[in-house]
């Protein structure tokens, strides 16, 4: 039985904010609130595509909309040459 991703529409949405802001990265609460979703489903997203290699961990830091520090993603696009 093939596995139906339902949250691949979602999953593309995150990679292309990403690719699209570059270097400068992407966290996930910005994912949250230029995509209009929650961060359970925001995070957990990103945590995926994190495993799957296709976002990557930087080790950069950016606040929140509540002043928290938040981890930075960038697509790995960003490092090839």
């Amino acid at each position: 039985m093939t596995r139906i991703d339902v949250f691949a529409p979602i999953k593309q949405q995150i990679l292309q904010l990403a690719e699209a802001y570059g270097s400068h990265g992407i966290t996930c609460d910005f994912a949250e609130e230029m995509l209009s979703e929650t961060h359970q489903t925001v995070s957990a997203r990103i945590r995926e595509l994190v495993q799957e290699e296709k976002l990557l961990k930087t080790p950069g830091r950016r606040l929140t909309r509540r002043n928290c520090k938040a981890r930075v993603y960038v697509s790995p696009a960003v490092l090839t040459p």
